[in-house]
């Protein structure tokens, strides 16, 4: 998005999610360089995610996804997050620029949650009315989770930073780890692993 102005309508803005297959150091000195990613070598989930085995298929052969954004100037001013295996970024939708009271002209910002893999929606709808807010970059906090008695309980991660969209959660499938009915909940929280060490004799 254009952050210097925010109330821009004039530019298309998309979110993109690439696989980048070129991660080692490496010199490409007298070798073939990577050639850069285009539109064509992502795919489009702006309409869906893939859900056919012919889409599963299409989706195999590229890069990552990108989700371009329907509405009028609508576009993403901060950094998306990555939480267990999902992105959750936002948007903002400049409000109307006919108003004779320009101090009335709000926008509305909305939150996004799919899959990082194939950008399926992590909720039933494909995102969230936060309010007339510029949103920033939600962030994951984990409460501790204390009864009356003072008993400690497993904790769980949540959102925070986004407005009214977490009243809305409704997800498409519950997460694990998090309580039954837990629409807000995003993940359980950080728990202890045992980790075993073996030594050969």
């Amino acid at each position: 998005g254009l952050r210097p102005s925010p109330s821009n309508t004039s530019r298309s803005d998309i979110f993109f999610v690439l696989q980048d297959r070129n991660t080692l150091s490496r010199s490409f000195k007298g070798k073939a360089v990577p050639q850069a990613l285009t539109l064509a070598d992502l795919y489009d989930v702006t309409a869906k995610a893939p859900a056919s085995e012919k889409e599963h298929i299409a989706f195999g052969r590229k890069r990552g996804w990108y989700y371009d954004f329907t509405r009028n100037g609508e576009k993403s001013l901060a950094d998306a997050s990555i939480i267990k295996g999902r992105v959750f970024f936002t948007s903002y939708v400049p409000g109307s620029q006919t108003s004779s009271n320009q101090c009335l002209v709000a926008g509305q910002g909305y939150l996004y949650g799919f899959d990082l893999h194939k950008g399926t929606r992590s909720f039933t709808k494909t995102y969230l009315e936060m309010g007339e807010s510029v949103p920033d970059t939600p962030q994951l906090v984990v409460p501790p989770n204390i009864s009356s008695d003072g008993t400690v309980a497993d904790s769980y991660m949540y959102l925070i930073g986004i407005g009214n969209a977490g009243e809305k959660m409704e997800k498409v499938m519950p997460d694990p780890g998090c309580p039954p009915g837990d629409h807000k909940c995003v993940g359980g929280g950080p728990a202890t692993n045992k980790i075993y060490y073996y030594q050969a004799n």
